[in-house]
């Protein structure tokens, strides 16, 4: 009995689950939804469009309603009247219309509707909304003029632009000419009028200056992003201002003792009236006044007039004068300062052209560049300067070496003047007279390399002076050995280089006296 009520429970599970999984499939099939592509879509009428409609499953059938119109029934082989099938086939779970020329009948709703298993009624639906689009045509309203379709820069202009039935509606540009105006402007008001139909009016608020004279003030309607129509509206602006306001003229390059004139060009709208005023004179236009005459203004266009002043003999005092030119219209008066100079137009930055300036930027860094290369080139003795660095002197010299050392050590002493120097050789020279008596070899040698020394030192002239401010000095002397005959001295020195130093130290007049009498004695001795 217990395995009876175990396996009758165990039945009852498994319904239950049978059960479960029927309605959890049952409610995933409701669950779908058809998947449209696009679900919005934009077409210009006489274009084409496509609507796709898919599903999870197989599809058993496929209907189409087109803005309220009668059903089509369609398979992978429709094509009738502009419509025919696209996608990937019914049994794969897609059902779709290609519209080759869409009209404006087409603008509205289209609904597919699915034939398929599983489903509450065998029936599923997609919603598609297809827009043809239709051109409105911009209209601009001006809401205040100065006079006569005028505008002025004193009031400021005050206008809207509407666009009634645009489909879809439409994104509202102000522009002056090509340039698109982003302020002064009020937020865009849409109202649909008609099913997918829209009317559109935006206001501007905008002060006018007088380089907007003769532009076009220009209202856009943009429907879509791909929409390359111009649809516009435009209103010609006719702007009336009092003359401009600049700065002082001047006028250079007049010639002296010819009639000179004056031209400076002023803007305004209308027309204005001129006159010039020199030294309390003034002088209107077409009037002469002396040597002076003041002509009508010319027109140049665009609310630009040439006015020119006419001195007769121009003299340097005249060069000297303030002119000032007065003019007027209906808008009200402005006052320009002109100076006149016989000297030609002084050149400032201003006048160099941007090319110019950058290049006298460039040679001035090419030249400072090259200078501090030169000056590090000598002072590290590279490139050209490489042959010139200087020896650094050593113990031992060549025979140039000595002559580049005589002749440095000359110069140096010339420089010091020794007052001492030639004492030094007389005593020396006295002491070799004492010990060369006894024996007459080499002393005509030695005479001869002592004068040659003393010469090469200078004369010892103003050492009286100078005997008693130093005790020695230190100097450096090239003696050339000349032996005599055929003596052992003749061939002991030419076995030795023929240039030799010595050091010679100076002494004092009593150390002096010693030595000769020491030489002296010893000679006697001899």
């Amino acid at each position: 009995m217990a395995s009876v009520g175990l396996l009758r429970k165990s039945r009852i599970i498994q319904l239950l689950v049978i059960l479960f999984g029927i309605n959890l499939q049952a409610n995933l099939i409701n669950g779908q939804r058809v998947e449209v592509t696009p679900e919005n879509v934009i077409v210009k009428e006489g274009g084409s469009t496509t609507i796709s409609c898919r599903y999870g499953q197989k599809i058993n059938f496929c209907l189409f309603h087109i803005n309220g119109s009668d059903s089509i029934s369609v398979n992978e082989k429709y094509d009738n009247n502009g419509v025919r099938y696209t996608g990937a086939g019914l049994a794969n779970g897609e059902c779709g219309i290609t519209i080759d020329r869409v009209t404006s009948a087409n603008n509205g709703q289209t609904k597919c509707t699915l034939g398929v298993d599983g489903h509450a009624g065998g029936l599923v639906e997609g919603l598609a909304q297809i827009v043809v689009a239709r051109s409105a045509q911009p209209e601009i309203q001006i809401e205040n003029t100065h006079r006569n379709g005028v505008f002025s820069t004193e009031i400021p202009l005050k206008a809207y632009c509407t666009v009634v039935g645009a489909r879809p509606q439409a994104n509202i540009q102000w522009f002056l000419n090509d340039q698109q105006i982003t302020r002064s402007l009020s937020r865009q008001v849409d109202q649909e009028t008609a099913p997918g139909e829209f009317s559109s009016r935006q206001d501007i608020e905008y002060r006018l200056t007088p380089e907007d004279d003769g532009k076009s003030l220009i209202c856009k309607a943009v429907q879509f992003q791909d929409d390359n129509e111009n649809r516009y509206a435009k209103q010609q602006l006719n702007i009336e201002y009092a003359p401009v306001p600049e700065q002082d003229f001047h006028v250079y390059g007049l010639d002296l003792g010819q009639t000179a004139t004056i031209n400076v060009t002023i803007r305004a709208n209308p027309q204005p009236r001129v006159h010039w005023t020199v030294d309390g004179n003034s002088i209107a236009e077409g009037q002469r006044i002396q040597r002076y005459s003041a002509n009508t203004p010319i027109p140049l266009g665009n609310g630009f007039y040439n006015v020119t002043f006419s001195i007769g003999g121009l003299t340097l005092e005249d060069t000297t004068k303030t002119y000032y030119l007065s003019a007027s219209n209906l808008h009200g008066p402005r006052e320009y300062t002109v100076k006149i100079s016989s000297s030609d137009k002084p050149l400032t930055a201003q006048g160099l052209e941007v090319g110019a300036i950058v290049g006298i930027v460039i040679a001035c860094a090419i030249l400072i560049l090259v200078v501090l290369l030169v000056v590090f080139a000598r002072l590290t003795g590279r490139w050209c300067f490489s042959g010139k660095s200087v020896k650094s002197p050593t113990n031992e010299t060549s025979d140039t070496e000595s002559a580049d050392i005589k002749s440095s050590v000359k110069k140096l002493k010339e420089k010091q003047r020794l007052p001492t120097f030639s004492a030094i050789f007389k005593n020396k020279k006295q002491s070799s007279d004492a010990l060369c008596k006894g024996d007459g070899s080499g002393t005509h040698q030695g005479n001869d390399d002592e004068q040659r020394l003393a010469d090469n030192t200078g004369d010892g002239s103003g050492t009286d002076g100078n005997d008693n401010k130093e005790d020695k000095q230190l100097v450096y002397a090239e003696l050339v050995l000349k032996p005599s005959g055929n003596s052992p001295v003749a061939e002991r020195t030419s076995q030795r280089p023929s240039t030799e130093y010595a050091e010679i130290t100076y002494k004092t007049h009593e150390e002096n006296a010693d030595t000769t009498d020491e030489t002296t004695n010893k000679s006697n001795n001899k």
